[in-house]
Order: structure tokens, then sequence, then C-alpha cells
């Protein structure tokens, strides 16, 4: 699929608003390595249903999160970016 037919799959969900839409552009995306597997794992681990749908039965499942496996997935930047309140606090002293 061309970068124009993910960027149509794209403009069609936010058009729709439908979690159907959504779950094609992320099965979409993924197949083409626009996304990473493991942030769109941690999407349908906190059951976001498109995410889920679009990994179909390789959805996370149960009690266990591989948490540093996805950690080190994410962009290490990231942390970086997040506006102060949010960032971890170190403890006084």
């Amino acid at each position: 699929m061309s970068d124009q037919a993910l960027r149509a799959l794209e403009r069609t969900w936010r058009r729709s608003g439908q979690p159907d839409d959504e779950a094609r552009y992320l099965a979409e995306a993924l197949r083409v390595g626009r996304l990473p597997r493991a942030r769109l794992e941690v999407a349908a681990y906190l059951r976001h249903g498109p995410a889920r749908a679009a990994l179909g039965d390789a959805a996370p499942a149960g009690d266990h999160a591989p948490w540093a496996a996805w950690a080190a997935a994410v962009d290490d930047d990231a942390v970086a970016r997040r506006p102060a309140r949010f960032r971890p606090q170190r403890a006084p002293g």
C-alpha cells in the first residue's frame, strides 16, 4: 500500500470517527512499518478498542504486561519532551 493510500485511510478515520476505520488505519500503519508494534500493544493492553481490533488475536490479554519490552520500544526522548508536571520528581534530600 502506498503512503497516499495510508493517508487516505487516516483521513477516512478522522472524518468518520468510527473505531472500525481507526482499526483499519492502525493495522495498515503497523503493516507498513509506520507504527511500532510495541506502541500498538500498549494501547491494546490499555483496552483501546481499535488497537485491539488491529492486532486481532495477537492483542495482549490477561494480567501480565511486558512493560520492559514496551518501554524499550518507546522513543527515549519522549520523557524529556513531557511537560515538567508529568516528569518523575526526585525525592527531596
